[in-house]
């Protein structure tokens, strides 16, 4: 990160998750060499080779955005630039671990900068190598391909570990479920 990406170092080594670390980490590794991220509870079903022309991938999240758990990507794509351009301004602490994670490096932070990217990139009428996909099947539809949980997709299944999930994941699940 120092030698890289040296304004993100700070914050890096600041975080007081590993898995805030974690997620800038996953960021900047894809940044600099592109290539495919799993997180280590997911299973490969099929082969990724017919995926791998697109610049930038990554599946939908539940109730909205996108997820962090896989992420393909070719080096340098401005999407990732744009994460870790910002990931010093989200670097706010949180009374909540799961919130904090969520917000500063995690998948609603990858969701907001993902919104942004995306308006910057339709008014702009962005380049085919700066585009950005969300997995879906044949119609268009993201929910088969959601890494919710513990799931088996067409592509991957995934364990469903949230080993990072905090005291508070529980509470937001369930205000999110009763509000």
């Amino acid at each position: 990160m120092e030698s890289h990406y040296p304004s993100i170092a700070p914050h890096y080594k600041r975080y007081a998750r590993t898995i805030q670390q974690a997620n800038s980490l996953r960021y900047a590794l894809l940044h600099h060499y592109g290539g495919v991220y799993l997180d280590l509870d997911i299973t490969c079903l099929e082969p990724l080779n017919n995926l791998m022309h697109l610049p930038l991938l990554t599946p939908g999240a539940y109730p909205a955005g996108v997820n962090n758990a896989f992420i393909l990507a070719r080096p340098r794509h401005g999407f990732l630039s744009s994460l870790l351009e910002n990931l010093p301004r989200h670097d706010l602490r949180w009374p909540m671990p799961y919130v904090e994670n969520m917000l500063t490096t995690g998948c609603m932070y990858l969701s907001n900068i993902w919104m942004e990217y995306v308006r910057n990139l339709l008014a702009s009428d962005g380049a085919e190598e700066d585009r950005v996909y969300i997995l879906a099947d044949q119609h268009g539809a993201p929910e088969p391909h959601m890494l919710r949980g513990k799931v088996k997709t067409p592509l991957f299944e995934h364990g469903g570990a949230s080993s990072w999930h905090d005291w508070d994941a529980a509470a937001v699940v369930l205000i999110g479920t009763h509000y």
